[in-house]
C-alpha cells in the first residue's frame, strides 16, 4: 500500500521524529532537510508568546518549544543553540498561563503512551445526539448547506485540506492518535473490559475503503491494543456514493456483510462524513440485531446546521482550528 500520510505541523513532526526508532543520523538529516521551515516557525512561536490569550495558547506553545529542547540535540549544527536562553525565558514568563494537564493517566503498557505530551493537546470530541443514535465527531463540516454560516477560512480548509484528502485516502498521520486518545480518554473503562474491535461504514467501493480506512484502522487498533476489525464489515457490491443514493432511496446497508464475530463484541464505528446520522443509525441497528454487545460512534466530519449548534461561532472556530493545527 502506498504511504499517503501528510503532516503541516513542524514541532509534530519533530516530535515524532524524535520518539521514532529512526538511527541518530537520520533524525539529523530529517532535521537538517526542514532547517528553513524549523527555523521559521520558531521564530514564529517566540513571537507568538506575546499574544497568549488563553491557557490553551500557553499549552500549545510551551509544548513546541519543549520538543526543541528536548531534540536539542539535533540541532548542534545548525547554530541553533542561540535559541536556547530565548526558549527557556519565554517558558518563564509564560508560567502565568499554565493549567494542570488535563490528559488522563494511559495505560503505561499501550503503545498510546509513548505519545502522552501530545495527546494532552487534543481538545474533547463533541457529541451529536440525533433521534435514534448519538455519534462523537471532530471537525465542522462546510456544505452547501452551511457556506454563507462558515465563512472563516479555517472551514474551508477543514472541507478541502481535511476532508477531500482523507476521501483520496490522503490523511495526517496525527490522525490516528487523536483518535485514539479520544477512544482512551471517553471510552477507558470500556476498553479495559476487552473483546472491543474497531470497525468502519464501508465506502460506496472496497478499493476506496481500503484506501481511506485501513491503514488508519490498522494504527488506532494498534495504540490502544485492540482488535482491528476493518474485515468484520464489509461491502461485497460496489453503490452509488451518498448523494446518489439518498436522491434514489436506496438503503445504505445494501451488499454489506456483518461477520458472525461481531456477537458479543463492543464495537467502536468509524464514519468519515455524516450529514443527518442516517448511516450511522442504520448501521448502528444492524450492529445490535447480529448481536454486538455495544456501539460507540465515531465520525471525523458532521455537516454543519444552525439549529442544533450550541457553541458561539468564535469558539466554534477556535475550537476547529486547534484540532486542525495538529495535522
Amino acid at each position: 500500500m502506498r504511504n499517503n500520510n501528510k503532516l503541516s505541523n513542524v514541532f509534530v513532526k519533530i516530535y515524532l521524529v524524535g520518539k521514532s526508532d529512526l538511527t541518530q543520523e537520520k533524525k539529523i538529516e530529517f532535521i537538517k532537510a526542514e532547517k528553513d521551515n524549523i527555523i521559521k516557525e520558531l521564530h514564529k512561536c517566540l513571537r507568538e508568546f506575546g499574544k497568549i490569550k488563553t491557557k490553551y495558547d500557553y499549552q500549545l506553545l510551551s509544548f513546541y518549544l519543549q520538543v526543541l529542547q528536548d531534540n536539542i540535540i539535533l540541532f548542534k549544527d545548525l547554530e541553533y543553540s542561540n535559541f536556547v536562553v530565548d526558549i527557556v525565558d519565554k517558558l518563564n514568563e509564560g508560567e502565568k498561563y499554565s493549567v494542570e494537564s488535563d490528559m488522563i493517566e494511559i495505560d503505561k503498557s499501550l503503545p498510546i503512551s509513548k505519545y502522552k505530551e501530545l495527546c494532552a493537546l487534543v481538545p474533547d470530541f463533541r457529541t451529536h445526539q440525533g433521534d435514534s443514535c448519538e455519534f462523537d465527531y471532530l471537525f465542522d463540516y462546510k456544505s452547501n448547506y452551511s457556506e454563507d454560516v462558515l465563512v472563516d477560512p479555517i472551514f474551508g480548509k477543514i472541507q478541502s485540506e481535511f476532508v477531500y484528502d482523507f476521501k483520496k485516502g490522503i490523511r495526517s498521520i496525527v490522525l490516528s492518535l487523536i483518535i485514539a486518545y479520544h477512544l482512551y480518554r471517553k471510552y477507558g473503562e470500556l476498553l479495559k473490559q476487552g473483546n472491543v474491535c474497531i470497525c468502519v461504514i464501508p465506502s460506496s467501493t472496497k478499493p476506496r475503503c481500503e484506501l481511506r480506512f485501513q491503514e488508519l484502522i490498522n494504527k488506532v487498533s494498534y495504540l490502544l491494543g485492540i482488535e482491528n476489525g476493518f474485515e468484520l464489515i464489509t461491502r461485497s457490491t460496489d453503490r452509488l456514493d451518498s448523494r446518489e443514493q439518498c436522491k434514489k432511496n436506496i438503503d445504505v446497508l445494501e451488499g454489506v456483510s456483518f461477520s458472525s464475530k461481531l456477537k458479543g463484541k463492543t464495537v467502536i464505528l468509524l464514519d468519515d462524513v455524516s450529514t443527518m446520522g442516517t448511516s450511522v443509525s442504520k448501521f448502528n441497528d444492524k450492529l445490535k440485531e447480529v448481536g454486538a454487545h455495544k456501539v460507540q460512534s465515531i465520525v471525523l466530519a458532521k455537516t454543519y446546521y444552525v439549529r442544533g449548534n450550541n457553541l458561539p461561532m468564535p469558539e466554534l472556530i477556535e475550537l476547529n482550528k486547534s484540532i486542525y493545527n495538529l495535522l
